[in-house]
Protein backbone atom coordinates (compact mmCIF):
# COMPACT_ATOMS: atom_id res chain seq x y z
CA UNK A 1 0.00 0.00 0.00
CA UNK A 2 2.88 2.20 0.60
CA UNK A 3 3.14 2.66 -3.65
CA UNK A 4 -0.46 4.45 -3.69
CA UNK A 5 0.21 8.05 -3.59
CA UNK A 6 -1.46 10.14 -0.70
CA UNK A 7 -4.43 11.37 -3.12
CA UNK A 8 -5.13 8.07 -4.41
CA UNK A 9 -5.74 7.19 -0.73
CA UNK A 10 -7.93 9.69 0.03
CA UNK A 11 -9.97 9.35 -2.25
CA UNK A 12 -10.24 5.68 -1.47
CA UNK A 13 -10.87 6.06 1.50
CA UNK A 14 -13.49 8.67 1.05
CA UNK A 15 -15.55 6.47 -1.83
CA UNK A 16 -15.14 3.57 1.23
CA UNK A 17 -16.97 5.42 3.20
CA UNK A 18 -19.39 6.58 1.16
CA UNK A 19 -20.21 3.05 -0.06
CA UNK A 20 -20.57 1.28 3.18
CA UNK A 21 -17.89 -1.12 2.60
CA UNK A 22 -16.84 -3.48 5.09
CA UNK A 23 -15.47 -2.06 7.98
CA UNK A 24 -12.79 -4.41 7.85
CA UNK A 25 -11.59 -2.44 4.76
CA UNK A 26 -11.87 0.87 6.14
CA UNK A 27 -9.36 -0.22 9.15
CA UNK A 28 -6.68 -0.85 6.34
CA UNK A 29 -6.88 2.29 4.87
CA UNK A 30 -7.63 3.80 8.60
CA UNK A 31 -3.97 2.26 9.62
CA UNK A 32 -2.29 3.55 6.63
CA UNK A 33 -3.38 7.14 6.72
CA UNK A 34 -2.91 7.33 10.26
CA UNK A 35 0.96 6.32 9.25
CA UNK A 36 1.01 9.22 6.69
CA UNK A 37 -0.46 11.44 9.44
CA UNK A 38 -3.42 12.37 7.10
CA UNK A 39 -6.53 10.54 9.14
CA UNK A 40 -7.06 14.12 11.20
CA UNK A 41 -6.89 16.16 8.24
CA UNK A 42 -9.33 13.59 6.35
CA UNK A 43 -11.65 13.72 9.41
CA UNK A 44 -11.78 17.33 9.88
CA UNK A 45 -12.82 17.58 5.89
CA UNK A 46 -15.53 14.75 6.38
Amino acid sequence: MQDISDEVLVNSYKKALSMDIKKDFISVLEMELMKRDLLVQVKNVL
